[in-house]
């Protein structure tokens, strides 16, 4: 049998509300954060938020961008390995109310703590550790939302 290599690319969003980051629970045990594939012609940016809204119900914005991840795997059936590139964003969310997808059975703000503990993926965790470290340097500089002012809660 070959094995075929398939390349894709994903979009996602670290989506923070005040000092609290939105995690989503799969029906199949993992702890993520939105992401998925790129439509035909969409932008990384574009469907970030477009994730994030469909995954959860949350009509949140970007700040900036955080930066790509890359990983390897294997499909179970047929011997494919996927090359993924998932491109991530910072974004801010002015609700708590999360409506998740049917692809999971419930959405959190956690805390940082939480949520690098609770995250199933290493790459993941790598990722939304950039991700607290550019919303930190964002704060300092006082981009913070005037709603909200910063806090470690």
């Amino acid at each position: 049998m070959l094995k075929t290599r398939v390349r894709e690319t994903a979009a996602g969003g670290i989506v923070f509300y005040g000092w609290r980051v939105l995690l989503l629970h799969r029906k199949s045990g993992e702890w993520v954060m939105p992401k998925r594939k790129l439509d035909e012609g969409e932008s990384p940016a574009s469907a970030a938020l477009r994730e994030v809204k469909e995954e959860t119900g949350l009509a949140a914005r970007t700040l900036d961008e955080i930066g790509p991840t890359r990983h390897r795997y294997s499909r179970r059936h047929g011997g494919t390995t996927i090359e993924k590139t998932v491109y991530w964003y910072l974004m801010e969310s002015d609700s708590q109310r999360i409506v998740p997808d049917r692809s999971f059975d419930r959405g959190v703000f956690a805390t940082l703590q939480e949520a690098l503990r609770l995250l199933t993926h290493s790459n993941d965790r790598e990722i939304l550790k950039r991700g607290i470290a550019l919303h930190r340097a964002r704060n300092a500089e006082g981009h913070h939302s005037p709603s909200r002012p910063p806090s470690q809660s």
